[in-house]
């Protein structure tokens, strides 16, 4: 990093600390609502890496066992999950929220000088982008996944500098495909769309196919980079896809609440804004579409618009499409339904996260608003009398920064209000809980309101499984038994109960049974069947046999050991495609240093 990108990267982590103070004051809280779901996604595989010594690739711990590598929520490949092992998941993801700004902040700032925008400009840009209501909104929900809009800079800058330097294209690749690692699916997609459209419409200003070529080859690098985790996530989709007719959308009336509106805290209280949502017509909570900006950056983006026009109609035409987008189906163009019929987009149930595109182009249009205002300062302060006028793009900054910072950041405090739970780690595990949420309510008016969708956190910290648990996307559940209903025969039982099983080692990857049958059975595992199981009978290989939806495996009569684990060839597959990327990446850059 160069000198002179130290003072805003220390003005960065300031204004990120000050403006999440609200997550700081509570460090060892829990999170309300999808928290409990997203703390427990990072909970498993740090549990799996830390205990066992073991790449996350199953979860017994919920649903009756699950994926986690292939799950399209997983993050724990990306690099910043080193804070959760580090950490625990609940500080660690705290220290995620930080740092995520930060980059964001960075990104944008960088992104927005390489487009010649003035100083004071490029910080407005940055402030404008993370510090609208979109990520703090998200964040608060328990969105973990909105991690990635720290990403969404980055990878435009490099996508742009690619256009001069086709080197430039790695950077991108590792930026585009840290959205994946980080479990962004959702954002990805919008993302990807965002890209795709100004690519085609940045080739038609220049008459050349270079922005389409680049982002091309960006896509290929991203798929080889990301192959470990997107190989077996596609296996695993296409066999539980999350196919929706959604339609909804967003009103023109409401757009003023979602950009301009000084009540986002009071709207992100479920059991405040409920009956306004509703009757707004809206589908989901005010989370999916709060995007506070404020009027100046407003002002600012329309100056901007007007007076780049020529050289930056493609940006500006790509948020206004990405907007068209978020406005679903009561959108003048219902644009959502076109791009719902693609495979990948019809699995996206909400419409308006696609303001993030919107979002994009209206902080770096008022920063270049701004700029424009800048560069006139050079003219008018040779008027001693206007003097003041230096200080003017610094003002108007400040005034956003502030804005900003008074409106967004008292969301946060909604997200952190549980106080810690006292759980007590069984010695074996086992599938307790049918369905069950431990999280308290919310009285309001003499009605009990849920502060946490589910329990499925605390029941792991239990060392325990829930069949009910809250999930996205689930595979399809066997007879899994909990240990309080009359048919549970343990976690691992011989079907004809002709024998004894003892458990050798369990994790969640692997199991060890010790098995003497009295007679030809079949061994059964409490825990679903999924493709990618496998087993070896005293170290022999051997088919399985899935019994009503459960593992289970054919044994004879005697004394035997049976190893259950799971290790399935997408993931082979992609781990191979990945480490060939990864070397021939470290090969072509080492001949390029040689060759400086």
């Amino acid at each position: 990093m160069r000198k002179q990108h130290f003072i805003p990267l220390a003005v960065f982590v300031v204004v990120a600390i000050i403006y999440s103070f609200p997550v700081i004051e509570k460090f060892s809280y829990w999170g309300q609502m999808d928290w409990d779901q997203f703390t427990f996604w990072n909970a498993v595989p740090r549990d799996t890496i830390l205990r066992y010594h073991q790449f996350p690739l199953w979860n017994p711990y919920v649903n009756g066992g699950n994926v986690v590598l292939a799950h399209p929520h997983s993050l724990f490949l990306s690099p910043f999950y080193g804070f959760v092992l580090l950490f625990g998941s609940v500080v660690g993801l705290k220290l995620e929220i930080i740092v995520h700004l930060v980059i964001g902040l960075m990104g944008l700032f960088l992104l927005a000088r390489s487009m010649n925008l003035g100083k004071s400009s490029s910080y407005l840009a940055s402030f404008v982008f993370m510090l609208s209501s979109m990520y703090v909104l998200h964040i608060t929900e328990g969105h973990a996944e909105w991690f990635a809009m720290a990403f969404v800079p980055w990878t435009f800058l490099f996508f742009l500098k690619s256009f001069q330097d086709k080197k430039q294209i790695l950077g991108a690749v590792i930026f585009l495909g840290l959205f994946l690692f980080a479990g962004s699916v959702d954002v990805f997609s919008v993302f990807v769309m965002f890209l795709t459209v100004y690519a085609m419409l940045k080739s038609l200003q220049i008459r050349k196919m270079i922005p389409l070529k680049m982002l091309g080859m960006i896509f290929i690098g991203t798929f080889l980079l990301c192959a470990v985790k997107l190989i077996p996530m596609i296996e695993f989709l296409a066999k539980v896809p999350r196919l929706t007719d959604e339609n909804s959308g967003v009103s023109l009336g409401v757009l003023y609440k979602i950009f301009f509106s000084r009540e986002q805290a009071l709207l992100d209280i479920d059991y405040l804004s409920t009956r306004w949502i509703y009757t707004a017509g809206l589908n989901y909570q005010w989370h999916e579409y709060g995007a506070y900006i404020g009027f100046v950056p407003l002002i600012l983006f329309l100056f901007g618009s007007i007076r780049g026009f020529k050289e930056r109609w493609p940006l500006i035409m790509t948020g206004l499409i990405c907007l068209l987008v978020a406005l679903g189906g009561k959108s003048p163009v219902n644009l959502w339904k076109a791009l719902h019929s693609f495979p990948v987009y019809n699995s996206l149930h909400v419409p308006s996260r696609f303001i993030l595109g919107a979002i994009f182009s209206i902080a770096l249009l008022s920063g270049l608003g701004l700029s424009f205002l800048e560069r006139t300062t050079s003219t008018v302060i040779k008027n001693k009398s206007m003097r003041w006028y230096k200080w003017l793009s610094f003002v108007i900054m400040i005034f956003v920064l502030c804005d900003l910072y008074q409106v967004n950041s008292p969301i946060f405090k909604n997200a952190f209000t549980i106080r810690p739970m006292e759980v007590k780690r069984n010695e074996s595990f086992g599938q307790r809980y049918q369905d069950i949420n431990l999280h308290p309510k919310k009285i309001v008016d003499s009605y009990a309101y849920d502060t946490s969708h589910s329990s499925v956190y605390p029941i792991f910290l239990s060392n325990s499984g829930i069949i009910e648990g809250n999930e996205v996307v689930n595979i399809d559940r066997g007879r899994v038994r909990t240990t309080s209903e009359p048919d549970y025969r343990g976690e691992a039982y011989l079907s004809a109960s002709k024998g004894d099983v003892t458990f050798e080692y369990f994790s969640p990857n692997k199991v060890i049974l010790n098995v003497n049958a009295g007679d030809r059975d079949l061994l059964v595992l409490n825990q679903n069947y999924y493709e990618g199981w496998r087993v070896k009978k005293d170290r022999k290989g051997a088919k399985l046999q899935p019994y009503k939806g459960l593992i289970a495996v054919p044994v004879e009569p005697g004394d035997q050991k049976v190893l259950f684990y799971y290790r399935p060839l997408s993931f082979l597959l992609g781990a191979f495609v990945t480490l060939m990327f990864l070397l021939g990446s470290s090969l072509y850059l080492i001949k390029e240093r040689k060759n400086f």
